[in-house]
């Protein structure tokens, strides 16, 4: 089946007219903790498990914009709609749809009121500071090329510290006694510490400061010799003059229905909002770099080189590499879904893709590699695209300035409310040790306030919607089921706030966000190709749970331990044969 059959329309253009009624929806039902098995009720027919199962994880690739976008689209990701399991929509069964709690998720199969990571960033009682997901003093990060006098290391640190249970490597190296190498890469540390689990063998992201692609002490004792090399060889300083023209002005034109610099859309680190950007004019050339195809490049060039230097899928012990490919997402949040910016680079990543794929033909063998690829949230349209009525960019400061009122006339003045993160209100200390029946009276009638701000769809207390356990959530609405399924405890607040699908809750005056469990966030879709796997479309309801122990599956190991759905049914029972491993396209 053809990759143009499956998708919405020919163009992106086209796309607007559907998004009306979809973002202006409620959010669609959450999935129960533990989601519906893949759609087929017979026994599952496994593939046979494969050498190197490369997992792929495109940083903000919602489902409405693939589906549109999908028939533009002639190598990497062609290949995988042509001779893959496609899912249209893969349902993000959680109600705080970011980058931390996506990887996280997938690398877990759990969701992040079990696994832990609750935001990108959230508040920290202890330091009354928000503090990012992989931070951790503890593990700082190498500099590739220090110079002579500076310390080896950076004063900030990244691991996966806040990942609570295990993941993918940790089931690959007990399913395989520790022979099993896992290996994460990605441009965001928030997203390669996340991505593969608790402790894979090697950790490598992006850090401009460090110079490059890096890791942490977390990880290595030193930073590996095959990295030293490859930094060497394929330097980040190659790209900070260099400049991003787009691949065909005319088709973006015809595909977008907009022209460069469209309503909505920023540039940021002063990159500029038409092309030709000029990672040279931009007030921070290494930072800019990440949201134009350099950073994308980055990644996948380390990938290949550890491919080679590890010498992974060498052998039958299976091997794991995961990829974040982190660029899309912030093109994403600057110019927007749908942007000339968002759409060449998909362009560029999908020969990028294609290249890959050809190398692991040649490196590793077509029928001896699967690969996973997916997303780890989606994005809201443009605000000033999307079509939906009062749609708005919330100040988070708006916010907090109604709560501090609000709870200042329930409870008489004071210091109550500390922080607005990642969908979460948390009060302080003060807010906290006051007598349980006022506190509750005080945060519901906060909570009501909140509710009445423009663009607010509704705020809520997290404790009557708890269940007994993490990620046991059997009552309330279905928006408060997966604002439970995100309710890390410990880490979450006393407050949800969730904005209304179509608007978002952000300091940016332009460019998009993720933060609404809508249908435009939390669907992505996910594509699988294996040796032995036909082609088809997967119309079952499925959910991001079920990612890590399907990539379990294709490695041949017990999914992780945490995961309690079922893998997606890959090879149907009636399958006669293997198909011919797949052919590149040229």
């Amino acid at each position: 089946m053809s990759g143009a059959s499956r998708s919405a329309g020919p163009a992106l253009a086209l796309a607007g007219a559907l998004l009306v009624g979809a973002c202006g929806s409620a959010p669609p039902p959450a999935s129960s903790s533990a989601p519906p098995s893949a759609s087929s009720s017979a026994p599952p027919s496994a593939p046979p498990p494969a050498r190197l199962v490369v997992l792929i994880v495109v940083d903000q690739l919602p489902s409405w914009s693939f589906a549109a976008l999908s028939p533009t689209l002639r190598a990497g990701f062609r290949r995988l709609l042509d001779h893959g399991v496609y899912v249209p929509r893969l349902q993000l069964p959680y109600g705080v749809p970011l980058t931390a709690p996506g990887h996280a998720t997938l690398a877990t199969g759990a969701p992040p009121a079990v696994h832990g990571v609750l935001g990108n960033s959230w508040y920290r009682r202890a330091s009354k500071l928000v503090v990012d997901a992989d931070e951790d003093p503890r593990s700082p990060i190498f500099q590739l090329a220090p110079s002579p006098g500076q310390a080896a290391v950076l004063s900030s640190g990244s691991s996966s510290v806040a990942l609570r249970v295990p993941g993918l490597a940790e089931a690959l190296h007990q399913g395989t006694g520790g022979r099993g190498q896992a290996v994460a890469i990605g441009l965001k540390a928030r997203a390669a510490c996340f991505v593969a689990g608790q402790h894979p063998d090697e950790v490598i992201f992006f850090e401009p400061d460090a110079g490059g692609m890096t890791t942490s002490t977390a990880y290595a004792a030193a930073i590996p010799p095959w990295l030293v090399a490859h930094a060497a060889a394929f330097p980040m300083s190659r790209h900070l003059g260099a400049q991003w023209h787009p691949l065909n002005e005319a088709r973006l034109r015809t595909v977008t229905g907009v022209e460069d610099a469209a309503p909505g859309e920023g540039g940021e680190h002063q990159l500029g909002e038409v092309f030709p950007h000029q990672l040279a004019k931009s007030s921070s050339p290494g930072k800019a770099l990440a949201l134009t195809p350099f950073g994308d490049q980055l990644v996948l060039e380390a990938a290949r080189a550890a491919v080679t230097r590890r010498r992974l899928g060498a052998d039958e012990v299976p091997d794991l590499l995961a990829l974040s490919l982190n660029s899309h997402d912030f093109t994403g949040h600057s110019f927007g879904q749908g942007s000339w910016e968002q759409v060449d680079l998909l362009w560029r990543l999908d020969a990028e893709l294609g290249a890959l794929f050809t190398f692991l033909d040649e490196q590793v063998g077509a029928e001896h590699y699967a690969v996973v690829l997916t997303s780890d949230h989606g994005a809201t349209p443009l605000v000033e695209r999307g079509g939906v009525p009062g749609a708005r960019r919330i100040p988070p400061v708006e916010i907090l300035r109604v709560a501090e009122a609000a709870f200042d006339a329930a409870a008489g003045a004071g210091d109550w409310v500390a922080d607005l993160s990642s969908s979460n209100l948390y009060l302080t200390a003060a807010g906290r040790a006051l007598d349980a029946p006022l506190r509750a009276r005080a945060l519901d009638a906060t909570a009501e306030a909140i509710s009445q701000i423009p663009g607010v769809l509704a705020a809520g207390r997290y404790e009557p919607i708890l269940g007994a356990v993490p990620g046991d959530c059997p009552r309330g609405s279905a928006l408060e089921r997966a604002m439970c399924l995100s309710a890390a405890p410990g880490e979450h607040g006393e407050l949800y706030v969730v904005p209304r699908p179509g608007s978002l809750i952000t300091s940016f005056r332009t460019g998009t966000h993720h933060d609404a469990p809508s249908d435009d966030n939390r669907q992505v879709p996910l594509l699988v190709m294996a040796p032995g796997v036909a082609a088809r479309t997967e119309p079952g309801v499925i959910t991001n749970l079920q990612v890590a122990p399907t990539v379990a599956a294709l490695l041949g190991v017990p999914p992780p331990s945490a995961a309690r759905a079922a893998a997606l049914v890959l090879r149907a029972p009636s399958a006669s044969a293997p198909s011919a491993p797949s052919a590149p396209v040229r």
